[in-house]
């Protein structure tokens, strides 16, 4: 039985990673890959590793997806890391999170402490601070992935949905860096038809990120207090 629950666990732990390779980067990466090749009025970059490998290997279709598969999660692997510092930390700076935001999602009330904050300070021994915005928001961040780690001890099943989130989140941010690029590249170009096409990526990457954002966040907090019974 021992072994058994050993192997689930091993299992359930590739869950996360996958989430991550295939929403998180495949994705993004591909949509930029193809969305370049297509609007610069060549072949798709698979069709072009097709061609070419169906003249040396009869396997050459699946090596071609392979190899898109691998370029696709190395640019989406650094649309992830550069999307951090051109999404992520102007959208703190100007959507930040505060206790007061916290409070009113869970209790309404922005100066009545909630039971989440209680639930922390039991678990981890502190909670949010109630010093400096850009320290709340930090802290609130350092505080839903403490969450999401507890949730992933206390429950797999419910793990898995937080690293579903995770993914989710990396991949709307990632496509928005994407969208904008490629915006900015088709105006550069003069080609307004796909500017405007991609302009529409953007705000829907836009809206995207901020809803997966906020579940991710959230997500994690809600996930937390299933975890606990509810006190009388």
């Amino acid at each position: 039985m021992t072994g058994t629950m050993s192997q689930v666990e091993r299992v359930g732990g590739l869950i996360p990673h996958f989430f991550f390779d295939a929403i998180g980067r495949i994705v993004p990466g591909g949509f930029l890959i193809i969305s370049f090749f297509v609007e610069n009025g060549k072949r798709p970059i698979f069709d072009l590793l097709k061609d070419y490998l169906d003249k040396y290997s009869i396997a050459g279709p699946a090596v071609a997806l392979v190899l898109f598969l691998i370029v696709s999660f190395t640019v989406g692997f650094l649309l992830g890391s550069i999307s951090y510092w051109v999404v992520e930390v102007p959208w703190n700076f100007f959507v930040p999170w505060t206790l007061k935001g916290v409070r009113k999602r869970y209790d309404g009330d922005p100066d009545k402490e909630t039971r989440l904050e209680k639930l922390l300070i039991s678990q981890f021994g502190f909670s949010f601070p109630t010093g400096e915005q850009e320290q709340q928001g930090e802290k609130i961040r350092q505080l839903s992935w403490l969450c999401a780690y507890f949730v992933w001890g206390a429950n797999t099943d419910l793990g898995v949905m937080t690293s579903r989130w995770d993914a989710e989140a990396l991949a709307a941010r990632s496509l928005l860096l994407a969208s904008m690029c490629l915006a900015v590249y088709q105006f550069l170009n003069c080609h307004w038809f796909s500017f405007w096409f991609f302009v529409c990526c953007v705000i829907g990457a836009f809206s995207a990120y901020g809803f997966h954002r906020e579940k991710q966040v959230f997500g994690r907090f809600d996930l937390f207090q299933a975890c606990h019974k509810p006190t009388s």
